[in-house]
């Protein structure tokens, strides 16, 4: 069996902007996901094929994204036909989204100027909170209007459009409206919701270590686990 080289993200879907990545996806017979690679515009990540085929199976949104919307590059035609026949929707992606919530409420608190990283994490949680909407409702789309859909609003889609310039301060409104809406994370204390991130770990404990680390740069110290 050979490795597959697949396109995803915008320039698959052929809505990308100006600008935007180039979003390639690596996948070996078998092994580990590995850390991403970025390249002035390019972004490789390396999952192997028998990860991604139990993601399917298991209704990850990841594998969704890949398996209905990834273009074979080399080698992948069979591969994206084999994610697609296993693919199974969860009963609910009510966890995924309260990661998203809480990873969106914990980002929107303090400004993080220039970190690319945050800002990143940002966007993924609105888009991810969409898809979990999305999911539920046995619906495949990752374009930017879907989003709106999702959220039932007008104007995230041109925010989307232009992230890498948005203001902190444009991305807190949309946060405060968006938890409004959902009435999740809105008393919650910083020290509290911090705990519960660290608590639900993954993507959550990672958040909370951009963050942190973030902060202390400015204040010239760092956390004892970073």
């Amino acid at each position: 069996m050979s490795s597959a080289l697949i396109l995803y993200g915008s320039r698959a879907r052929e809505d990308a902007r100006e600008g935007s990545d180039v979003d390639l996806l690596v996948c070996p017979p078998k092994g580990n996901p590995l850390a991403p690679r970025k390249f002035d515009g390019l972004s490789i990540h390396i999952y192997p094929q028998d990860w991604l085929v139990l993601k399917a199976r298991e209704g990850d949104l990841f594998a969704c994204h890949i398996a209905f919307e990834g273009v074979s590059i080399l080698y992948g035609e069979r591969f994206l036909g084999k994610m697609k026949s296993c693919f199974q929707w969860k009963e609910s992606y009510q966890e995924e989204r309260e990661m998203a919530l809480a990873i969106l409420s914990l980002t929107s608190r303090s400004d993080w100027a220039y970190n690319e990283e945050i800002r990143r994490r940002f966007f993924w949680a609105v888009r991810t909170l969409a898809l979990t909407i999305l999911g539920d409702r046995r619906v495949i789309d990752f374009s930017l209007e879907s989003i709106n859909s999702a959220l039932k609003r007008s104007d995230i889609d041109s925010l989307f459009q232009r992230r890498e310039n948005a203001s902190f301060d444009e991305c807190k409104i949309l946060a405060e409206d968006i938890l409004q809406e959902f009435d999740w994370y809105n008393d919650m204390d910083i020290a509290d919701l911090t705990k519960h991130l660290l608590d639900l770990g993954g993507i959550g404990l990672n958040t909370v270590k951009l963050v942190e680390t973030h902060q202390a740069i400015d204040v010239g110290s760092l956390p004892a686990y970073i």
